[in-house]
């Protein structure tokens, strides 16, 4: 049996308010791509879930890492005679 040392917390221990401004701005510091959300809610002693139930708040969208945008396509002319699709063609059959 080991023994642990722990803190009771009694009387009046309040949460902590932040206001909007403070909120916008712990959420900002998550925006830049050298920090995490980790190690923003670390260097203000929140936890770091209510760091992405803010940026939730604010509106910002995760995107796993990918870059969204537009991919250049290039449509050419089908080899197929004309009023002939891809499934009725013998060739295209596998």
């Amino acid at each position: 049996m080991s023994i642990h040392d722990f803190e009771i917390l009694a009387g009046s221990v309040r949460r902590r308010n932040f206001t909007r401004a403070d909120k916008e701005a712990i959420v900002s510091e998550t925006l830049h791509g050298d920090t995490s959300v980790t190690d923003v809610a670390r260097r203000h002693e929140i936890d770091r879930s209510l760091v992405y139930r803010w940026r939730r708040e604010f509106g910002v969208v995760e995107n796993g890492g990918s870059r969204l945008g537009f991919v250049p396509v290039k449509v050419t002319p089908s080899d197929l005679p004309e009023g002939c699709t891809a499934r009725s063609h013998p060739l295209s059959a596998t």
